[in-house]
């Protein structure tokens, strides 16, 4: 036995170089066990076995005996497959804790360009720049430090070697048979593999190319024996507020912040006439990827992916917007982010899609979104809901100011037609020095004044089409990022409908809506669910038989 492990303590030498060894395995397990500090990008450290440095360790062992450890076409590929190793675990700890969700790769990846478009007007050139080089120095020092801890325990010696052999497949095997058996929790000591994660993207990527269906859900058909509630050529309002999710009424701090917004809402309506109910209903997104809601709205399919989403635009499921235009109705959307063609318009069947360009925006750009909500909703009400003799609307409205990084907030301009002028925010340089103030603001806070603006404009909204008696249904499309919603948030988020026909209302309240701006605790369902029951209330043209997406 003593030849098979030699004793690592018999010289000074060999105590020096089993001391060295026992750090680097120490740093290569942390290197690959850490976990995140939530809501930052830092890490901490846990006491846990990461299984993929035991099968390191065991890897560079079997190498290292056959003499092929210190070649070095066989460093550089160790060393790259633990550089790996350490940015995959970076982004699997680190994604879900500042976004909310795991990281697809695939799709995600996609946005990066305009990310960094955004944080480049956001925060300027030479911060990105700054950050661009510590980013460059950090991977510099990773891959060095990767590359040193592959030379120690190549080099640490055969009685150090053969140690840390046996000890990477007892680990193994212990971690083994926790998995394999149900009494036995040794696997409770390691952390999650790295390696999981990349079988995630592998299986994201397979899917995103093989994946030829959307699936239906139980929502998908309507019945005509439901009990229809007739819209009678009334104009519809479907508002999507970016990053409106239920962490706004759950977390305290948040609901202290926007209840006046909330208060001052309920008044406007009470004035006018308009009576309001709230529920709570399940996206199918979180932190992001508006869209996905948007579809799964408008089509009533879930579509909780982007593989989902590119799919279905292949299909021929009929829309919200293309119910309501076949019964007379004219169906736009109100787009004030949209800076790029857009091809989803024709599946939609919009007959008019305001885009940023659309808008003629002259005034002063608040940020990446550049255009406010208040003008983009003034402009538009202008040029489409004001009109006396047009067809009943149907428009669809994604805001963009309450749009992450919340900032610069604009001010909400009490007379309407400034913002129609042809320079609308005329104190700029004092809304810009109050928005120096924000900018130092927590995110927390940006976050609340950001979507108290959207409640006052759903507030004007009331209030500019209370003559015409429309219905009126205002929602968010997810929540907002992990750092803000907080750890383990529900994926919910409120929808509010504002009718001036209680009548109308009365189909949302049997479905488990309340009367009020404030939501109960209960989840009425998915938001394509929500689908069918907006189908049942408005009803634009009754059918006579039964509908299939």
């Amino acid at each position: 036995m003593v030849r098979i492990f030699p004793n690592p303590f018999r010289s000074a030498k060999n105590i020096a170089n089993f001391c060295l060894t026992i750090g680097a395995v120490l740093a290569l397990n942390t290197l690959l066990s850490f976990h995140n500090i939530w809501p930052t990008p830092w890490i901490r450290l846990r006491p846990e076995i990461s299984a993929e440095a035991m099968a390191m360790i065991l890897l560079v062992g079997l190498l290292s005996a056959k003499g092929l450890a210190q070649r070095r076409n066989v460093h550089y590929i160790l060393t790259a497959v633990l550089v790996v190793l350490i940015v995959g675990r970076y982004i699997d700890v680190t994604a879900p804790a500042l976004y909310g969700r795991p990281i697809n790769l695939y799709w995600d990846a996609q946005h990066v360009p305009r990310v960094a478009a955004m944080l480049i007007e956001d925060a300027g050139t030479t911060v990105l720049i700054f950050t661009g080089l510590c980013a460059a120095l950090g991977l510099i020092v990773l891959v060095w430090s990767s590359s040193k801890l592959i030379s120690l325990l190549s080099s640490c010696g055969k009685p150090s070697q053969r140690w840390l052999t046996v000890t990477a497949i007892l680990c193994l095997v212990f971690y083994a048979a926790g998995m394999l058996s149900n009494s036995i929790k040794f696997e409770r000591a390691f952390s999650i593999p790295i390696s999981l994660m990349y079988v995630r993207q592998a299986i994201f990527s397979y899917q995103a190319g093989n994946i030829d269906w959307v699936k239906e859900t139980s929502t998908s058909k309507l019945a005509d024996d439901v009990g229809y509630v007739e819209l009678d050529e009334r104009d519809f309002y479907l508002m999507f507020l970016e990053s409106y999710g239920t962490t706004v009424f759950q977390n305290p701090t948040y609901f202290a912040h926007i209840r006046p917004g909330l208060e001052q809402l309920s008044q406007v309506a009470e004035k006018y006439g308009w009576y309001t109910a709230t529920g709570i209903y399940q996206a199918p997104t979180f932190g992001g990827a508006s869209w996905l809601s948007h579809a799964t709205l408008m089509t009533g399919h879930w579509i909780s992916t982007n593989t989902h989403y590119h799919k279905l635009l292949t299909t021929n499921s009929k829309t919200l917007a293309r119910w309501f235009q076949n019964s007379g109705y004219r169906a736009t959307a109100l787009l004030p982010g949209l800076k790029r063609q857009w091809p989803e318009g024709k599946f939609y069947g919009y007959d008019k899609v305001w885009n940023a360009k659309d808008l003629s925006y002259p005034g002063p750009l608040f940020g990446w979104w550049e255009i406010p909500d208040q003008y983009s909703l003034a402009y538009f009400y202008h040029n489409e809901g004001a009109i006396d003799l047009r067809a009943p609307l149907f428009s669809f409205f994604a805001t963009i100011t309450s749009h992450m990084p919340f900032h610069p907030l604009p001010p909400i301009e009490q007379d309407w037609s400034s913002l129609l002028s042809s320079e609308p925010y005329p104190n700029v340089e004092k809304v810009m020095k109050g928005n120096g103030v924000l900018y130092g603001q927590d995110l927390q806070t940006s976050y609340s004044q950001a979507i108290i603006y959207d409640i006052q404009l759903v507030s004007d909204l009331l209030r500019l089409t209370s003559h015409q008696n429309p219905l009126v249904i205002a929602l968010g499309d997810h929540q907002p990022p992990a750092m803000i919603s907080g750890e383990n948030a529900p994926w919910t988020v409120p929808v509010h409908i504002f009718s001036q026909d209680q009548t109308t209302l009365d189909r949302f309240n049997s479905a488990g809506f309340i009367s009020g701006l404030i939501p109960n605790n209960r989840t009425l369902g998915r938001l394509d669910e929500l689908h069918q029951l907006i189908l049942k209330t408005a009803n634009a043209k009754k059918q006579t038989s039964s509908y299939q997406n």
